[in-house]
């Protein structure tokens, strides 16, 4: 986001020419200029031969990973997991942005995705975690420019990994993997 080409397009014929230019129709996406869009274009020559192309693409925002407390390995020089305490409530944090790095407002609260139980761990707790009130509902909340979902993790079963996940208004999913103990 924020560093897309115009759609555009151009026609050519060796044989007979082309009669006028080519025209193009861009649909999709949402109203924040993200989402997927297709690009249709109809060029004719002068001998009355039409030629149709479409080409579909996604236009999505940066998206730079999970924050502190939580360690998101793919994002961070960390190569290895948040080990949380059970009971205590998790933070899940991440700002929105554009390819510039600039902070941008997505058209729809992000969704939060309902944790998956992964396999077994035997680590020692290694993150400290604030005491907040757990996030009721199913979408992050902004708090100062970062999107924010506290995961309560009262009654969710110690000794395990989760994968916890973000669904934002481009399509794409983000996901990171903490463990309970």
């Amino acid at each position: 986001l924020g560093a897309v080409p115009v759609a555009s397009c151009s026609a050519s014929d060796d044989l007979s020419g082309v009669d006028g230019s080519c025209t193009g129709t861009l649909t999709g996406g949402t109203s924040t200029g993200v989402g997927e869009f297709t690009y249709e274009v109809t060029a004719q020559d002068k001998a009355g031969n039409e030629r149709q192309k479409s080409i579909t693409y996604n236009v999505e925002y940066r998206f730079d990973g999970f924050l502190p407390p939580v360690n998101d390995p793919v994002f961070t020089k960390w190569d290895f997991k948040s080990v949380l305490r059970s009971g205590w409530p998790v933070p899940a944090l991440f700002q929105v942005k554009k390819a510039d790095g600039s902070l941008v407002q997505p058209g729809s609260a992000p969704e939060w995705l309902t944790p998956q139980k992964g396999k077994a761990i035997n680590a020692p707790v290694n993150e400290e975690q604030p005491e907040e009130s757990p996030t009721s509902g199913k979408t992050y909340v902004k708090i100062l420019g970062v999107w924010t979902y506290v995961w309560n993790t009262r009654g969710v079963e110690r000794g395990y990994e989760y994968r916890l996940g973000v669904k934002l208004d481009d399509g794409t999913k983000h996901y990171v993997v903490v463990a309970v103990k």
